[in-house]
């Protein structure tokens, strides 16, 4: 569970303990989720598994497609199996995003005047994305399997932190001049996970 630092941790703990079961059933279902044949990665990626006379699992990203060779003796469902797919799939959508992000918050910012330091593309595990103080934004690999307008609210809202480094009402003033539908889009926005699956 992530709060945020200005919450006790007693606060948090105790939510925690009042939602015990959903957490438990939220994680089992996690768990149980695997990878499967033509499963769409990113935008534009495809994964594949192919049986392989190999005694070895490969993996291979290449126009668009992500094979993965399992050999013979296995299944694709195999947990090995699924660790090479996940790295694979991982390597693809951060080079996808790498392609993507970067130039679309540039293209963003350029129509609303608002300049940045630099951009980077990380693989994070709760957040969407983050804009320090130093005007250094950094984009999660993971909005590639978002859609496009859930894309664009998470590039303006890191803008608008360019300005105001906070959540109070003047920022959310701001990004409703690059986003007005930025409460419909923030609520989407919770029902999708930084990760693959």
């Amino acid at each position: 569970m992530v709060i945020p630092k200005y919450v006790p941790y007693v606060i948090g703990e105790k939510y925690a303990r009042t939602h015990t079961q959903w957490i438990l059933e939220h994680s089992k279902s996690v768990q149980k989720r695997i990878l499967g044949h033509r499963m769409t990665i990113g935008k534009r990626h495809v994964l594949t598994f192919v049986a392989s006379t190999d005694t070895t699992v490969k993996s291979r990203v290449q126009n668009g497609i992500i094979t993965i060779q399992v050999p013979s003796v296995m299944d694709y469902t195999d947990p090995h199996v699924q660790t090479i797919a996940l790295k694979a799939a991982t390597r693809a959508v951060k080079k996808e995003a790498e392609d993507y992000l970067p130039s679309q918050l540039y293209k963003i910012s350029q129509h609303y005047s608002y300049n940045y330091k630099s951009v980077s593309v990380k693989n994070m595990h709760t957040r969407w994305g983050s804009c320090s103080s130093e005007g250094v934004v950094a984009l999660n690999i993971w909005l590639m399997q978002v859609p496009e307008e859930l894309i664009r609210y998470v590039l303006c809202h890191e803008l608008a932190h360019l300005k105001n480094p906070h959540h109070r009402q003047v920022f959310w003033d701001e990004l409703a001049t690059m986003d007005p539908d930025y409460k419909l889009h923030r609520a989407e926005l919770k029902s999708y996970h930084p990760s693959l699956t």
